[in-house]
């Protein structure tokens, strides 16, 4: 990400992922460092892994410790987006899945470049990547989505 930044925000960290800033706050619940108030989890603050933020307004904000939180993130099964790979299109792009219920999205060289949870999700990501149509626009078309979703 950013090694200039020891703490990050959520939106930044959800640019890690390629997810919101709200998805990431649910990921940090499900992995114990925040609560469903919004608030850091005592595991959260005796580890190290958030810092609470002033503004010049009195306003205040949690960001969370870059390294630690990646890392609990990925610990978890989430993978980083490689906007490189992205951005410069490294196609074919295509999706498996993995142990954990969740449909990995590779580039050709195989590094994940963001995971899914639903099938339909997962193959439209792929065509999206693959600059296909999003959506099958015949008969033919919608025959490849289907086998594209079943192959995984």
């Amino acid at each position: 990400m950013n090694e200039h930044f020891e703490y990050l925000t959520l939106t930044q960290l959800g640019k890690v992922f390629g997810a919101s800033p709200n998805q990431v706050g649910r990921w940090l619940v499900e992995v114990g460092l925040r609560t469903n108030y919004l608030k850091p989890t005592q595991q959260a603050l005796n580890g190290g892994f958030t810092k609470l933020v002033t503004l010049e307004d009195g306003s205040q904000f949690v960001s969370w410790h870059q390294e630690k939180t990646l890392q609990a993130l990925e610990g978890a099964g989430h993978c980083r987006i490689d906007a490189t790979a992205i951005e410069q299109g490294v196609a074919p792009f295509s999706a498996k899945m993995t142990g954990d219920s969740e449909i990995e999205i590779s580039d050709s060289n195989g590094l994940c470049c963001c995971t899914a949870k639903d099938k339909t999700i997962a193959a439209k990501l792929v065509r999206l990547l693959n600059r296909e149509p999003i959506m099958p626009r015949s008969a033919n078309e919608m025959d490849d989505f289907k086998r594209l979703i079943a192959g995984f």
